[in-house]
């Protein structure tokens, strides 16, 4: 016999066996006699050992792979064990850093995979796992459902006979954990398998190891690369705002911005969760969803997800509900701890991506730095709440200085808006005021939430109540809303007379309506037994010019007012509006002999007439719009607003 053979000999001979049943190791004791039968063991021995070599080299190519997971390769091993043991099933555990074994997967030949119950199950806790760990070798425990090492709640679920733990052992550290067995079975492992098994696993352990961490550190890096392009991303947007901000940029065109960058809408709200303003990116149709409210966030639902981003900086997610119809991403405008209002990103377009969060809280940073210097502004210019709407409804300061300047103060220039005027008694007018200010409060209520009051101003002549549109109404839906809701409220109250003025789709707009709307209160409180007690300021606008007698600037303002919308449609894109509305009227408003007039379809006048309505504040269907519009053609005709300025006559 060579020396390397009775070196191997002599290893085998003295070499202490697997565990036994439950777990419990015995020492190898051999007489004289028994040599001539370990002779033939040896041989044997090299069998098995030649076997899990052959397996551990299909591991060892797969590993060198730099295509290969980690839970490709543990389904390798462990299907290679189960197939040198001569069982069916098996799962593959990895040690977490508790020290516990998080289940990765498993094999079940013939059946179907059992991956996903094998990843939610952990061991670690029980006497078997222990014992495998404590002695780094393998263990076998019979019986499991009744035997003492094991969960046997466990055992008897998965149907557990007999069990083989086989550990994947580096550098005298247990890695991972191999369980195999025949499910529902008696297996008996032999010594022969227990060895077979821990040198196949011996073998793999490495490999296991090496895969594990360059997995690892691949998501690491994956994990790196996120985080900077996140950042790069975040940099971007904030750049981009923080450049238009320093030249002067208004809220809303950072919004705008904002929202182009990222192609989602962005809202911003105040602090009881108004709407302030709004973006949607370019090319966009208008937002088609509700924003939020104050009686929606009162909601127990929405109320613990504001308390949540009260409690902590960053971001909540809203949840599509039936009435919201989007996710939604909220952020809180703070500095320091106070709350100036909130910015909310919504998932229409395209799903949140992994920046958007992280540019929605930033934005909201700086949208709050932005609110408080724009106060701090306001200060040192003395320019308070009542100065700013003071200079709104009477025209003091240019639109676009309004429009930066309205956030801070809610108004948010891209909605509509209208004023209700309400003549003040000159006697008792202090107590008047208060009066008049509660019924403009009851007005408000009912006209919720369709319209939002922004601000009440009084003036000693009349308490001005400035509303915002909230909610989708058109033009003719708006006049009976607003007529039932000052009707309602007028009774058991001393309130005589109310004007509302039209639809003011500019902030621009505001200051000639509520000339006009003034105008119309005082020629109705010169004929106190009127039967008119609402009124609306265009329905009397040719009765309040010819009243006042020979204002030819009136005159041509509302005029111009009347008809600037159709002409500068009609320029910009060539049509015939300002035409077909000018042949109705002379027409005696019969869409037959406007058509004749003009040589075109019946059909033709009657969708021109229609963009009219929606242009302008000229409705062809009511008598009182075309007799106002047709005031405004003879104004025009004169040449009057030729002589002034040009351009309207004709």
């Amino acid at each position: 016999m060579s020396q390397a053979a009775a070196s191997q000999r002599l290893r085998l001979v003295s070499r202490e066996p697997a565990p036994a049943v439950g777990g419990h190791r015995a020492a190898a004791r051999h007489s004289a006699a028994d040599r001539p039968a370990l002779d033939g063991q040896i041989v044997e021995d090299r069998d098995w050992h030649a076997m899990a070599v052959d397996a551990f080299k299909e591991v060892a190519l797969a590993a060198s792979r730099d295509a290969m997971t980690l839970t490709d390769l543990l389904k390798l091993v462990g299907r290679r064990l189960c197939e040198l043991v001569g069982v069916s099933r098996c799962s593959v555990y990895l040690r977490r850093a508790d020290g516990r074994f998080q289940g990765q997967v498993g094999y079940n030949a013939g059946r179907a995979s059992i991956d996903a119950r094998v990843s939610r199950l952990v061991s670690g806790i029980d006497s078997f796992t222990s014992e495998i760990v404590k002695s780094g070798a393998p263990v076998v425990v019979h019986d499991a459902p009744k035997n003492p090492l094991t969960v046997q709640r466990t055992m008897r679920r998965w149907r557990v006979k007999d069990m083989l733990g086989v550990p994947l052992v580096v550098d005298g550290e247990v890695i991972g954990i191999v369980y195999v067995d025949d499910p529902a079975r008696p297996h008996e492992f032999s010594e022969r398998d227990v060895r077979m098994a821990e040198t196949f696993a011996g073998l793999c352990a490495l490999a296991v190891k090496q895969t594990w961490q360059r997995e690892r550190l691949l998501q690491q890096a994956r994990a790196a690369e996120h985080e900077r392009r996140v950042l790069a991303r975040v940099t971007e947007v904030r750049s981009t705002v923080t450049a238009a901000l320093a030249g002067g940029a208004a809220v809303e065109d950072v919004l705008r911005m904002a929202a182009d960058e990222l192609r989602k809408p962005i809202v911003m709200y105040n602090q009881e969760f108004e709407p302030t303003a709004r973006a949607v990116p370019e090319g966009t149709a208008a937002l088609s969803v509700p924003p939020l409210s104050a009686e929606r966030m009162e909601q127990p639902a929405m109320a613990c997800l504001v308390a949540k981003l009260h409690a902590k900086a960053g971001s909540v997610t809203i949840r599509p509900t039936p009435d919201l119809r989007c996710r939604r991403r909220l952020a809180r405008l703070t500095v320091g701890e106070e709350t100036l209002g909130y910015v909310e990103l919504y998932e229409l377009g395209r799903p949140f991506g992994p920046a958007d969060a992280r540019v929605l809280e930033d934005l909201a940073s700086v949208l709050a730095l932005k609110l408080r210097q724009d106060q701090r502004y306001g200060t040192r210019e003395t320019v308070g709440r009542k100065d700013y709407f003071a200079d709104l409804l009477f025209g003091r300061r240019e639109a676009p200085v309004l429009e930066a300047r309205g956030p801070s103060f809610g108004v948010d220039a891209g909605r509509g808006h209208l004023v209700m005027v309400l003549p003040a008694p000159e006697e008792e007018a202090e107590a008047a005021h208060e009066v008049l200010a509660a019924f403009a409060d009851g007005v408000a209520g009912r006209l919720r939430p369709t319209l939002r009051m922004v601000e009440k101003l009084s003036t000693p002549e009349e308490l001005l109540v400035l509303f915002a549109v909230d909610g989708d109404i058109d033009r003719r839906s708006l006049r009976p809303l607003l007529q039932r809701a000052a009707e309602d409220e007028k009774a058991g109250t001393p309130v005589e007379r109310v004007v509302f003025t039209d639809l003011c789709a500019s902030l621009g707009e505001i200051p000639e309506a509520v000339r006009q709307a003034t105008g119309v209160a005082e020629l109705l409180g010169a004929y106190p037994h009127s039967a008119v007690s609402t009124a609306f300021a265009q329905d009397l606008e040719v009765l309040r010019l010819v009243s006042q007698g020979n204002k030819l600037k009136d005159a041509v303002r509302s005029s111009e007012q009347a008809l600037s919308p159709l002409i500068e449609h009609d320029r910009a894109t060539g049509g015939k509006l300002v035409e077909t509305l000018r042949a109705f009227i002379e027409c005696g408003a019969q869409y037959r002999s406007t058509a004749a007039r003009l040589g075109v379809h019946e059909n033709t006048v009657r969708y021109r007439l229609h963009r009219v309505s929606e242009i302008s504040s000229i409705d062809p269907s009511s008598f009182l719009d075309l007799t106002r519009a047709q005031f405004a053609f003879q104004v025009a005709q004169l040449g009057l607003r030729d002589r002034s300025r040009g351009e309207l006559a004709g």
